[in-house]
């Protein structure tokens, strides 16, 4: 776990259902080598089955990445409460469950609840723009007009196209967590 400072920005991560869990879990790894971030990880249960039938990832290895782990189901958690003060959130990805929990402000779980708490304090959260980004990543490189990337959907997709598909997901966690750090985690 990393020492906190004043300079440490604390960011909250989560992960939720969607198929291209990967990129949550390439953010996770890139904010982890970044020393002045404070990682706090929440995975959703559909994450959870998807890393384990479409991933070799072991998500007890993943959660050690980050600073702070918390359940999904546990809204009294830190993050959950306005007083808790973070630098904002990234959903990636987002599935269409969480997104629409967040449109509707349905908090069942603490994914939803920790983003309305961002959005009610005016901090960011920053899905949209990882979203864009990843959806130029795979437009580009899977010559599609249209990726639907809440739910990364892509009808026959090969094996090829598939780790093609992975390997841009990577990339464009990369640069969102760059993007990130020039923005100097706010």
């Amino acid at each position: 776990m990393k020492g906190r400072d004043t300079d440490m920005k604390r960011l909250i991560v989560a992960i939720s259902g969607a198929t291209g869990v990967q990129m949550g879990a390439r953010l996770l790894e890139v904010l982890h080598h970044m020393h002045q971030v404070e990682t706090h990880l929440v995975i959703s249960r559909g994450a959870e089955v998807i890393f384990q039938r479409e991933t070799s990832i072991d998500l007890e290895e993943l959660k050690k990445l980050a600073d702070y782990t918390y359940d999904v189901d546990n809204l009294a958690a830190a993050i959950s409460s306005g007083s808790y003060r973070t630098n904002g959130m990234i959903i990636l990805p987002c599935s269409m469950k969480t997104l629409s929990g967040l449109a509707n402000a349905y908090d069942e779980d603490l994914i939803v609840r920790a983003a309305d708490v961002c959005l009610k304090e005016n901090r960011r959260v920053k899905d949209v723009y990882a979203a864009q980004t990843v959806a130029k990543q795979l437009c580009l490189a899977t010559n599609e007009t249209v990726c639907i990337c809440a739910g990364l959907h892509l009808d026959h997709a090969s094996q090829a196209q598939i780790k093609e598909m992975m390997d841009n997901c990577a990339q464009a966690a990369q640069q969102a967590a760059e993007a990130y750090e020039k923005m100097g985690g706010q």
